[in-house]
């Protein structure tokens, strides 16, 4: 998890698209997606006419290399998307899978709590806490 509990512009996204650049480096396949995009995305694959369904689009987030997920918490939480997103990551916690977080909650509160036990897995998880970065767009 990167950038966990600091506001806007302190770098979240910067470090999260360094960590893309250099698993591409080495040569592993990396999806980076801002959480409520991705979601906007699989509830269009249900549309009849898409080349892709959406157990294809779905298989391909749960099984690429490395998937980053900018900005959770920021998603309008449905009873759909909540689950979808359990199912996306329950999926990459169990199979071990890198994936990598940014997000402005603050103890990871607001996130539902199945995601935020497996978000808090100290085994697994390492949390980068950018708690007193400054918003670079305010700077002078």
């Amino acid at each position: 998890m990167v950038g966990a509990g600091c506001g806007n512009g302190c770098g979240k996204t910067h470090l999260a698209v360094a960590i893309a650049k250099r698993c591409l480096e080495d040569g592993l396949t990396v999806l980076f997606a801002v959480v409520p995009d991705l979601l906007d995305h699989l509830r269009a694959a249900f549309a009849p006419t898409v080349e892709e369904t959406f157990d294809e689009e779905f298989a391909r987030m749960r099984e690429v290399d490395v998937l980053i997920l900018d900005d959770l918490g920021s998603e309008q939480s449905t009873g759909w998307a909540t689950e979808k997103l359990f199912q996306l990551l329950n999926y990459r916690y169990n199979a071990r899978l890198a994936t990598v977080f940014t997000t402005n909650k603050i103890n990871l509160e607001g996130i539902d709590p199945r995601l935020r036990s497996r978000l808090s897995d100290r085994r697994l998880v390492r949390t980068v806490n950018l708690v007193d970065a400054q918003d670079f767009r305010e700077r002078e």
